[in-house]
């Protein structure tokens, strides 16, 4: 096992109690309806605050478990409680442009909950580095993306609400 300080005050042990805390609701039903916008939006901006601060980490030879199938299914499903699915975006960047797309709330949370969960993996069988490069590595590559598309979204069902 590798890794830096141990504690409140490491970024990697930090990012691992978020990594924890959203996986957790994710895998798990809602006890009620109520706050579950307000629980997404603040567990979103912990992992996004905590995965910006990640210390550059060199892996082991990555051997993440993917998730299977059916553990996406549980968990797309548990998302579908939040009463939001579909919405509609565009690139950003293409200002002017007609190009709207769909997007899918539960598909994004599902992914974001992939990508940490290998992490997780990785991390609670002490592949510190492996695990860090890897929450690193998919938050800049692939779940920011998808947790920035969820936030607007979770945000605007909070603020009509």
């Amino acid at each position: 096992m590798s890794g830096g300080a141990t504690g409140a005050t490491d970024p990697v042990a930090r990012f691992a109690a978020a990594a924890e805390n959203y996986c957790a609701w994710a895998e798990h039903a809602p006890a009620s309806k109520d706050g579950e916008i307000e629980t997404a939006i603040g567990l979103l901006l912990d992992l996004m605050s905590r995965a910006l601060v990640l210390p550059a980490a060199d892996p082991d030879a990555e051997d993440a478990q993917g998730r299977t199938q059916e553990e996406r299914k549980v968990v797309l499903r548990r998302f579908e409680t939040l009463g939001l699915h579909w919405y509609s975006t565009c690139d950003p960047s293409d200002v002017g442009s007609e190009n709207v797309m769909t997007g899918d709330l539960c598909d994004d949370l599902t992914d974001i909950w992939a990508d940490v969960r290998e992490g997780l993996d990785l991390y609670r069988t002490g592949r510190i580095d492996t695990a860090s490069w890897h929450w690193s590595l998919t938050f800049r590559g692939h779940w920011s993306a998808h947790a920035a598309e969820a936030l607007r979204v979770l945000m605007s069902k909070l603020h009509a609400v």
